[in-house]
């Protein structure tokens, strides 16, 4: 019975993505995905795994490296995240999730809708562009004309909820810097969240791997920005392995209970 149930998890695709096909800002989105393989294909990739590992260089000159593991059904309707060798594990379910701490269920009320936020922080830049996808992301106008990196190049605002994230240190509006040409991403940031004093992030896509035409993201180079969207003193690198997941077992985003409660039906 498990087994059957993970066509139709996949199959799952969102009302609110279906009605957004035809406006202005999923045309624009799928123009940025297009340029790295396009949607359908990274939706017909089923289920990929992705093996990160984020290394922070303080002012200092000291390091220190954190390593996850992302599960994503590439509908983005579950998306598994593990941390700490497996300790912490975090589910999102669409709008709502659940989290296990060190093999035990957190039963604490706010884990349900904020565990999809905590998981929406990570994958954003993690899995840009095809993140520009996740339900709430929005575009209210169109590129303009710019320069990145003392290139020609197009900008364009985007926003998400206030509730899309877990901390509201992380700016609900953002700004995508893509190639003249054809749309590619280069990179994607914020600057501060007004009243807070964390730093701004720009996050550029320095390489990409290629799985069945499409192109991930494999080396992001991190720059911390003040309000004026200067560089900072420290920086982070994000190295990432993604593949694909050939059997994927429903086991990794059902909630605990639900499964128990299968496995005790069979």
């Amino acid at each position: 019975m498990i087994k059957r149930l993970m066509p139709l998890m996949l199959a799952t695709v969102s009302l609110c993505q279906i009605g957004a096909a035809a406006t202005p800002s999923a045309d624009l989105i799928k123009k940025i995905t297009t340029a790295s393989g396009g949607t359908e294909a990274f939706q017909a990739l089923g289920v990929i795994r992705m093996e990160i590992t984020e290394k922070d260089t303080l002012q200092d000159g000291t390091s220190q490296s954190s390593s996850f593991t992302a599960t994503v059904d590439t509908s983005f309707n579950n998306i598994r995240l593990e941390m700490e060798n497996g300790q912490i594990i975090i589910v999102s379910n669409g709008d709502t999730g659940w989290a296990l701490v060190q093999g035990k269920l957190d039963e604490r009320r706010q884990t349900a809708h904020m565990a999809p936020k905590v998981v929406r922080k990570k994958i954003m830049p993690w899995l840009l562009p095809f993140s520009l996808n996740l339900n709430g992301v929005y575009f209210p106008e169109k590129p303009s004309a710019a320069t990145f990196d003392g290139k020609a190049a197009l900008t364009a605002a985007f926003t998400v909820p206030g509730t899309f994230f877990d901390t509201p240190a992380v700016n609900t509006t953002w700004t995508a810097h893509l190639t003249k040409g054809n749309n590619r991403l280069l990179a994607a940031g914020f600057l501060p969240a007004e009243g807070y004093n964390e730093a701004g992030m720009l996050f550029r896509i320095k390489t990409t791997a290629e799985i069945n035409g499409v192109q991930f993201p494999s080396f992001i180079e991190v720059n911390r920005l003040d309000a004026t969207g200067k560089k900072t003193p420290g920086k982070r690198t994000i190295t990432i392995k993604s593949s694909i997941v050939d059997e994927p077992s429903p086991a990794l985003f059902l909630h605990p209970e639900r499964l128990r409660a299968i496995e005790e039906d069979e």
